[in-house]
């Protein structure tokens, strides 16, 4: 899920070399496959938390993991274990944090204990 979120917004803001750029960091990580444990945690964590499918996914791919989500999904400001950033700070340019955003984001996908 985060390669794709991640390859889809640096390609909307960028060139499709940097978001692939951006998607090979983050393969230098773990990649976790969709297990049906992990499945269903999400679709419990969809229901209790009032978050979409992805975004559960996510956080039940973190947990399962014992990994820190980090993000700058505002749907996840509120939950505790999560690393929420927000990315409206002031200073903060899109062109300019694209690849540390994507390094950031690629602990979605590995373990960043």
């Amino acid at each position: 899920m985060s390669l794709y979120e991640v390859f889809k917004l640096v390609l909307q803001q960028s060139a499709e070399g940097e978001a692939l750029q951006a998607v090979a960091t983050m393969q230098q990580g773990t990649i976790s496959d969709l297990s049906a444990p992990v499945a269903l945690s999400a679709a419990r964590l969809s229901h209790e938390l009032k978050i979409p499918m992805a975004d559960s996914i996510m956080l039940a791919t973190a947990r399962a993991w014992d990994a820190t989500l980090w993000t700058q999904d505002s749907d996840f400001s509120e939950i505790p274990d999560v690393r929420y950033v927000d990315n409206r700070t002031k200073g903060s340019t899109a062109n300019h944090g694209l690849q540390r955003d994507a390094d950031r984001l690629s602990c979605q996908t590995s373990v960043c204990s």
